[in-house]
């Protein structure tokens, strides 16, 4: 069984107004690359920046 953490990863969502917003959401994953790829998918219009391990 694989170990997972959380993630906290700042995802930039810009929209059709050319207003920006910023998700940071909580992804259990077991490394920060597949915390990004989900990251990925769920957001498919968004810009994942940082992706950092929550203690």
């Amino acid at each position: 069984m694989a170990t997972t953490h959380k993630f906290s990863v700042m995802v930039v969502i810009k929209d059709n107004h050319g207003v920006s917003r910023t998700l940071t959401p909580i992804i259990e994953a077991s490394s920060d690359i597949e915390a990004r790829r989900i990251a990925e998918a769920q957001y498919p219009n968004g810009s994942v920046r940082t992706v950092s391990k929550v203690k």
